[in-house]
């Protein structure tokens, strides 16, 4: 009575054994087959951090942003991500490296969060295209904390203030744009 039973145990593990084989298989055939239609001459378990984000610069983003928007890009890699895992092979790049990476730049290079969190904007959108072409398994960038932005308070001018600033702008050369800044509350950049 046992004998059977084990039997159709061992048939249904060998068959499940099976169907997982031609899975692994159709997915592998599948893959290649891909990266020949789309001529990827990229080695996924070679490729290091930095050799990605050098392709997707130069491939994915360079004609689908501003320029502005590049250069900010391209110094987030250069400045603060290739130095630190440019050299880590993008398949073994792992949260807890990137983590570190962001505290880093915090405590070591006193950098404020939201910069943080503007290479963590770069380094996630490059990283979700690696796995979009199937580089990586998941982003491990998902898995990391990024630190609380502190906006800070805005403490406009009282109305004495307003009355002796004018007086000194009034004979500067900049006077028009220290009054156009004050009265439009527009930035340094947009004035300029």
């Amino acid at each position: 009575n046992l004998l059977p039973t084990l039997l159709r145990s061992i048939r249904s593990s060998f068959w499940m054994v099976m169907r997982l084989c031609i899975l692994r298989f159709r997915f592998r055939l599948i893959r290649i087959l891909w990266s020949q239609r789309y001529r990827i001459l990229l080695e996924p378990l070679k490729t290091t951090v930095g050799e990605w984000l050098d392709i997707w610069l130069k491939q994915y983003v360079t004609n689908t942003v501003a320029a502005y928007t590049w250069d900010s890009y391209e110094r987030a890699v250069r400045n603060h991500i290739k130095p630190e895992l440019g050299n880590v092979k993008l398949v073994e790049l792992t949260p807890l490296q990137i983590q570190i990476f962001y505290n880093r730049l915090m405590t070591e290079k006193g950098l404020s969060a939201k910069t943080v969190k503007n290479i963590n904007g770069v380094f996630h959108r490059s990283l979700e295209k690696a796995l979009q072409l199937g580089y990586l398994r998941v982003n491990p960038t998902n898995a990391c904390d990024l630190p609380k932005t502190k906006r800070k308070e805005i403490h406009p001018m009282e109305e004495e203030d307003i009355v002796r600033f004018l007086d000194a702008i009034r004979d500067h050369r900049f006077g028009n744009i220290y009054w156009v800044t004050l009265f439009t509350g527009m930035r340094q950049g947009e004035v300029l």
